[in-house]
């Protein structure tokens, strides 16, 4: 059995919650392929990815200095950080610099798991108006994909799918491996008639049909991407949406 875990920006907020994120992937052999997101909302700092989107330097640099440290990373892994920012940075493109939130996250979590680190441009790659989804790592392999970006071909850079497009990529990847199961970890216990965190008695869904999904995602607030439910309903993969900070609860699963 595969399973494609997905982990969006409130799970790769903290050193805690990466932390919390590399628990999750160990307990589990059959989570063998893991998609992040940019480094999430914390107190008294930007998204990892508008500080990005704004040229905010000191604000993301900070923030990756931060985790960096939190995370016990020591002057080699500082430096392999640091010449990838220069990298993108230097591309001199929007979407090569703002790729840069989900590829921190992968190192990071890779760092900590001791799964591969494999660069969504080397997966990723939009071509003709299409996105194809390239295998680089052995089926034996437990990988960690940086999400939300790609190679593309055409233009010989990086682009970028919308908003909240790590979904995308996490879905692409298991249709493309044929997963048995999608994971989509988040900080709420599965998919609610409104946003349970600011709204009591909440009414909690434990199944959905992915038809159900669009209508809630539509009325409520979006717990996956639209354009990532398309490839799994395809495919007849099932979707969980479970909760990175109380991995016991059951979640809500979408068939």
């Amino acid at each position: 059995m595969t399973i494609v875990a997905k982990f969006g920006g409130t799970s790769m907020a903290t050193a805690a919650s990466i932390k919390q994120v590399a628990a999750i992937l160990n307990t589990n052999p059959q989570r063998k392929i893991c998609v992040v997101s940019a480094p999430g909302n914390i107190p008294g700092s930007d998204k990892m990815t508008d500080a990005l989107l704004h040229k905010r330097r000191q604000s993301y640099g900070r923030r990756t200095m931060s985790l960096l440290r939190e995370l016990n990373q020591g002057y080699q892994a500082q430096l392999v950080v640091l010449a990838k920012l220069l990298e993108l940075e230097s591309e001199q493109t929007d979407a090569a610099r703002i790729s840069f939130g989900e590829w921190l996250s992968a190192y990071l979590l890779a760092q900590v798991t001791g799964w591969r680190l494999v660069d969504a441009s080397e997966v990723i790659i939009f071509c003709n108006n299409t996105v194809q989804v390239n295998i680089v790592w052995e089926e034996h392999e437990r990988v960690i994909i940086p999400g939300f970006y790609g190679y593309d071909a055409d233009a010989n850079t990086i682009k970028l799918f919308p908003r909240g497009g790590s979904d995308i990529t996490a879905a692409l990847i298991a249709e493309k491996v044929q997963a048995d199961l999608c994971e989509r970890w988040t900080d709420v216990s599965g998919v609610f008639n409104k946003d349970p965190r600011y709204y009591q008695g909440a009414i909690h869904y434990a199944r959905l049909t992915y038809p159900e999904l669009l209508a809630v995602a539509e009325d409520t607030f979006q717990i996956f991407h639209p354009e990532g439910i398309t490839p799994l309903q395809m495919a007849q993969i099932p979707l969980r949406i479970m909760n990175t900070f109380a991995a016991h609860e059951p979640g809500t699963l979408i068939q």
